[in-house]
């Protein structure tokens, strides 16, 4: 089954321990690209991120702090 930016992004900062509600972390998301991207819809650039491309981001968030987790987001922001 393969996970869309915004749920990879919102289970990824769950994993870590910085959000509690999923559903909301991606609706913050989605406000948030819609109020700060201008460049691209987002229904572009949310895609569906290949199984095991998202297995390694959520591996990965279970061990980031407060001081990795920026680019950590920015990477999973940019793919």
């Amino acid at each position: 089954m393969q996970i869309n930016k915004v749920t990879l992004i919102a289970n990824c900062l769950y994993r870590c321990g910085l959000i509690h509600d999923v559903i909301l972390c991606e609706n913050e998301i989605m406000l948030y690209f819609n109020e700060h991207v201008q460049c691209t819809p987002l229904t572009q650039w949310n895609k569906n991120m290949p199984n095991s491309t998202a297995s390694e981001f959520l591996r990965l968030a279970a061990t980031l702090d407060e001081t990795s987790l920026p680019s950590f987001i920015n990477r999973l922001w940019r793919l």
